[in-house]
């Protein structure tokens, strides 16, 4: 972390007196090591709290909630206006069923509302800044502020330690994006946190079978206690060392994330590295909603961290129940997520798991469908690389509301649009020479729609064709 603290000082010395150097390095040192000690004091609640009753974790949730929605109310102009057109005060949120008096609120809302949707207590560059992945077609910026961010990891490495891996165990993060990852536009703190935490990340947008070979090296190196990623990605890889007959990469364990996980994919990915495969879910704006368990009997929520619903018109749906995710970040408030529609669909579980933990569990989390496109050259490429914000694909998307791409076949990709504004000549151009320069020299037609025609979560990338990359 030393090292950390002093890069950190030194991108500021850059505008800075010389004089300062010391007090600059000594304060940088300090703040690093005060960071540190949070984040892991944090990790240590956790541990204890996991094994705490339903009923203590909800009056850990209820004194964050209470504390949250007075914040927002203060300062935050987006929610103050929400609560005083409904008649609401903090004082009317006296416990966890009140939060139902809220509104939910949707990432369009979000959106829109920018900048009143972050504190004005905050100043923006102290915090970290993220972007969605855009799986509903519509990218938006969100930020992060340092006790969230310490909150995110701690709940990570608690989560970790579940499958016996802690703070310093070699970790490869197996990413549909750019090699920094476009979640979080990183600053040099936070990458540099990656590199001495020993987490190495791979970046499988786009995968051959030189891709694979590669990684299949690169895993022999580097000898991971970890292997995490989206689920596509890794079941490729994991389809690659079968067929090759590699079975020398032995993780303690793999984490899968960001699609649906079918019954095949862990079959093949568990026989494969021969260890235990977890699902995790969460998302770019709230990390570390929920895990499995060694038991494996469901995903348990990060209950004193988040609050989670299930709704299905406007009321919480039973156990068993399919309904839509709504989610209160109880420590992000530089721009607060409370009843946050996620616009994925779960199935909450009343049961009790066998493990003991207190953590409530969620039977599955259902639209999260990830299509791969075939290029003309049979590589397969993400669907996620296609709602990565500029300038990993698109240099200017201001002008696209919402969008869709389909293939119908290898020769072809049908791109519907649902415009903002009006596109220059050079705006589609440069969207069509990025798709050839991904994709190959493919037939590629734009269409512009009043618009996209949902299911229960928008799919970016629908794909037709069947890959052959292992046939």
């Amino acid at each position: 972390m030393i090292i950390v603290a002093i890069i950190v000082v030194f991108e500021r010395i850059k505008t800075c007196e010389v004089g300062r150097m010391r007090s600059l390095i000594l304060h940088g040192i300090l703040s690093m090591y005060r960071k540190s000690w949070e984040e892991l004091r944090c990790f240590r609640d956790l541990k204890k709290s996991q094994w705490y009753s339903l009923e203590e974790i909800e009056r850990i949730q209820l004194k964050k909630l209470k504390g949250l929605v007075k914040h927002a109310y203060e300062n935050v102009q987006f929610y103050h206006r929400r609560f005083r057109e409904l008649g609401l005060k903090p004082t009317d949120v006296g416990n966890l069923e009140d939060l139902k008096k809220l509104p939910i609120v949707k990432k369009e809302n979000l959106r829109h509302g920018f900048p009143d949707t972050l504190a004005r207590n905050y100043n923006t560059r102290t915090l970290e800044k993220g972007t969605t992945s855009g799986s509903t077609g519509k990218p938006f910026e969100w930020y992060l502020d340092k006790k969230g961010f310490q909150h995110n990891s701690a709940s990570y490495y608690r989560f970790a330690s579940w499958y016996g891996v802690n703070l310093g165990d070699k970790i490869v993060s197996v990413t549909t994006a750019s090699p920094w990852g476009a979640r979080m536009h990183q600053s040099a703190r936070v990458r540099w946190g990656y590199m001495l935490r020993r987490v190495l990340r791979l970046t499988a947008y786009q995968i051959t079978e030189q891709t694979l070979h590669d990684f299949s090296i690169i895993l022999k190196q580097f000898k991971p206690k970890t292997l995490r990623g989206f689920t596509s990605p890794i079941f490729l890889i994991s389809e690659f060392l079968k067929k090759e007959g590699i079975s020398d990469i032995n993780p303690s364990a793999v984490i899968t994330t960001g699609e649906t996980l079918f019954d095949f994919q862990r079959r093949l990915i568990e026989s494969v590295f021969d260890c235990n495969l977890f699902n995790f879910y969460g998302s770019s704006e709230i990390e570390s909603i929920a895990q499995e368990c060694e038991e494996h009997c469901g995903l348990h929520l990060n209950a004193e961290e988040r609050i989670v619903e299930f709704v299905r018109n406007g009321e919480n749906v039973s156990s068993g129940e399919e309904g839509e995710i709504v989610i209160t970040d109880l420590n992000n408030y530089a721009m607060p997520f409370i009843r946050y529609n996620t616009e994925d669909v779960g199935i909450p579980k009343s049961d009790q798991c066998g493990c003991g933990r207190g953590l409530p569990l969620i039977m599955d989390v259902k639209g999260r469908v990830c299509d791969l496109i075939v290029a003309k050259n049979g590589a397969l490429i993400s669907g996620e690389f296609f709602a990565l914000p500029a300038p990993y694909f698109l240099k200017n998307h201001k002008w696209i509301q919402q969008y869709q791409i389909i293939q119908p076949s290898r020769e072809k990709l049908l791109v519907n649009i649902v415009k903002s504004a009006e596109p220059r000549k050079q705006d589609l151009e440069y969207l069509v020479n990025r798709i050839h320069k991904h994709v190959g020299d493919v037939n590629v037609e734009i269409r512009f729609l009043e618009s996209i025609p949902t299911a229960s979560k928008h799919r970016f990338t629908i794909s037709h064709v069947t890959p052959e990359l292992f046939r």
